[in-house]
């Protein structure tokens, strides 16, 4: 008997270690794309620049001290990749800038995305609050056909404080199932031209937070949109806080991937969104370290990686004005475990 209590002890003590260690990989590290560009392309061939961070909670959330030399693993799945040159960089200086958060509410209740504004309200309030002290940050709803943009308060502030009870509101009420068909373009093209007008900065900025409506009213063409949010010097921002299958309508979500890219934004996506198992309410560590380094990234100055990639198809792939999408893999390690996460990445080729 006394064998077998000491046996269940130590399979409680196993259990309990393994849960730590699924998630010390989750709350130590974040991985993304701050942008990427192509150098060149034939039909098979795409050298594509990627500029992309590891940051580390255990380096005060700065990038990874770690060497990744070694440790990165080339695309493997669509295209061939060879790994042409890997560098620490530090990006060039944007200065400050006028950012917007744009948010829908609603859900499509066919998934489960209940955990939608949970994760959403932090990132969002972090962001606001860590770049509102030395520039401009506003929030703003998607509405209805009548009125398709609600700006939130009186549009830009330096003060984030004023934004934190109207975000909670919206994400509180936010948490609903929703059939009706909402005017997404409508708003991304009037908060376009609300930024125009209202912005103090050249350097403007706009975060699309969808909460995976499957239905929107399509009648703007999605490309007139890109190319204005291009003429009009705004950088679209993609944080995806909940797992890609979420998406039911892959034309919009095409249109967002597409519209981040030709813009050159910052893309996000947690690797861990398919099987979180944070305890006591925990909230995933990566999408706040992304969030509290947002500002960072968009004034510049930012130290992260740039990975040049050759991509190789044996068919005549690579054509000029389409999105391509690839990942590769960094190998990451703790004291406990050592896993390889994915970095996913697109990137357009101009005409």
């Amino acid at each position: 008997m006394k064998y077998i209590s000491v046996i269940i002890i130590f399979f409680l003590i196993f259990i309990s270690c393994k849960k730590e260690e699924d998630k010390l990989i989750k709350n130590y590290y974040s991985c993304g794309v701050i942008s990427t560009e192509v150098l060149s392309y034939t039909s098979t061939k795409a050298v594509v620049k990627v500029k992309f961070f590891v940051l580390d909670k255990s380096n005060h959330d700065e990038l990874i001290k770690q060497s990744i030399l070694n440790n990165i693993i080339p695309p493997s799945s669509d295209y061939v990749g060879l790994l042409d040159s890997l560098k620490r960089i530090t990006t060039n200086i944007n200065g400050n800038f006028s950012a917007a958060v744009l948010i829908s509410d609603g859900l499509d209740k066919t998934i489960n995305m209940d955990d939608y504004f949970i994760e959403m309200e932090p990132t969002v309030r972090k962001f606001l609050h860590t770049a509102a002290s030395s520039n401009e940050v506003m929030l703003a709803k998607v509405g209805n056909n009548i009125k398709p943009l609600e700006i939130i308060n009186n549009g830009f502030t330096r003060n984030a404080d004023e934004l934190d009870i109207p975000l909670a509101e919206i994400c509180k009420k936010g948490n609903y199932p929703a059939n009706d068909t909402l005017p997404i373009l409508q708003a991304i093209d009037s908060m376009i031209n609300y930024m125009n007008v209202k912005s103090t900065y050249t350097h403007k900025n706009l975060i699309i937070f969808y909460s995976r409506r499957k239905l929107f009213l399509q009648n703007i063409n999605l490309d007139s949109i890109i190319n204005k949010a291009r003429q009009s010097n705004i950088t679209c921002h993609m944080l995806e806080v909940t797992p890609n299958y979420t998406w039911t309508n892959f034309s919009l979500e095409n249109f967002f991937v597409k519209l981040n890219t030709c813009t050159h934004g910052i893309y996000y996506e947690s690797p861990y969104s398919f099987y979180n198992n944070y305890e006591g309410g925990e909230l995933p560590m990566a999408l706040l370290q992304v969030s509290g380094k947002l500002n960072e990234m968009m004034y510049g100055g930012f130290e992260c990686f740039e990975v040049v990639w050759s991509l190789n198809t044996t068919s005549s792939n690579f054509t000029s004005g389409k999105i391509y999408s690839s990942d590769f893999s960094v190998r990451l390690s703790t004291n406990y475990e050592q896993e390889e996460i994915s970095i996913p990445f697109h990137f357009y080729i101009n005409p």
